[in-house]
């Protein structure tokens, strides 16, 4: 699409070799864009209706974790770690990547036995439902309607019978929708798919990982409200710090090298991994110092902790405003091309477009290096 615009654009020399085929073909593929967008901005104004299903038990005690550990080769995840998960609990994960929160997860849903320490479960065995950063991949030439209810035209959910048209509807999607193929959704509406799917699995305990990736605003607030009405209990992963803070109950934190701490707040959480960085740096620097005799140390087998720079510490602080800035021209972006005006008209729609692609993009790139400056 990008090269599309540029050879559109560019000046009466450059059309020289302009064919009229490539011209309709180019513009043919901006209609096809801008449908795509306005389908993901058709929600602006209520959002997919998201409601997860719940088996309604109110156990104080689904999970009980017990002195637990776990390792990998010679790295220490976590260890000694108490935890009890109920319903109405929605406990926050916090850690940079690598640092065993998947693993944890794994651990606390009974899929992986700890090396140490017990996890219990309550009676019957709490049902578990995953979104996953990771998510179940359809072949391209999957129909939506086979995606959305794999066995028959109709859903059960909450224990009511729903037609696949009416389900479809709920999450946005046109009737017509039904009979394309997964590879002409885009990456909002995909996701939506999932979600759509995960309702369908009536849970005690709900696991979200990172399940704010490619939803338009609108759903990413249903999606909040949904959690929060959740009788079950709750494990959430994101780098969405604003949901974390609404909606947990508590936070753990994982230092990556065994520690960790359970909070009743995020800006607690962090600042417990803050000073442990801080120590952790400061005991490689006195490790790393010539002894008292004045023989060198004995050269480190691990390497060391990098610390942030003062002009890191410094893009670190302001990163998470800059990311809200990107969301928000996105959000500016997608509103016009929701805008029939716009949509009607070849170079407002293409200038819209790029402006919805470059906001896109820089969040994406202001994501990645926050988790980045996150692991230094």
């Amino acid at each position: 699409m990008r090269q599309d615009i540029a050879w559109l654009s560019r000046g009466p020399q450059g059309r020289q070799t302009k064919a009229k085929g490539r011209i309709q073909e180019s513009h043919a593929r901006m209609d096809e864009l801008a449908e795509l967008k306005a389908r993901n901005a058709a929600a602006s104004s209520t959002g997919a209706r998201v409601g997860f299903d719940a088996t309604d038990r109110r156990t104080r005690k689904l999970v009980v974790a017990k002195g637990v550990a776990k390792s990998y080769a010679d790295h220490t995840l976590f260890r000694e770690l108490d935890l009890v998960l109920g319903a109405g609990d929605c406990l926050g994960l916090l850690g940079a990547n690598g640092s065993g929160k998947t693993t944890l997860i794994r651990v606390l849903t009974g899929e992986v036995e700890p090396d140490e320490g017990l996890v219990d479960f309550a009676e019957p065995m709490p049902r578990v439902a995953v979104f996953s950063q990771h998510r179940e991949d359809f072949a391209p030439t999957t129909l939506l309607r086979e995606a959305l209810c794999p066995v028959s035209d109709l859903v059960r959910y909450r224990g009511q019978p729903m037609h696949i048209t009416a389900w479809s509807r709920r999450f946005l999607f046109r009737d017509e929708q039904l009979d394309q193929p997964i590879q002409s959704l885009s990456g909002g509406e995909l996701a939506r798919v999932h979600i759509a799917r995960l309702m369908l699995v009536p849970a005690d305990v709900l696991v979200l990982d990172e399940p704010t990736n490619d939803l338009d605003i609108p759903t990413l607030e249903t999606l909040e409200e949904a959690i929060e009405s959740f009788p079950g209990a709750v494990i959430l992963v994101t780098h969405d710090r604003a949901m974390l803070e609404r909606l947990a109950t508590s936070v753990l934190a994982l230092d990556g090298r065994g520690g960790w701490a359970l909070h009743a707040t995020l800006a607690q959480a962090s600042a417990w991994r803050r000073a442990r960085e801080q120590a952790a740096d400061a005991t490689a620097a006195t490790s790393s110092a010539p002894s008292s005799a004045g023989t060198p140390a004995r050269a480190q087998t691990a390497p060391q902790r990098k610390k942030r720079s003062y002009n890191e510490q410094r893009e670190y602080d302001t990163i998470e405003q800059r990311i809200e800035e990107a969301e928000a021209a996105a959000k500016v972006a997608e509103q016009r091309l929701a805008d029939p005006k716009v949509l009607a008209d070849h170079e407002a729609m293409t200038k819209a477009c790029e402006a919805l692609s470059a906001a896109q993009e820089l969040a994406a790139r202001l994501y990645a290096r926050w988790e980045e400056l996150e692991s230094i």
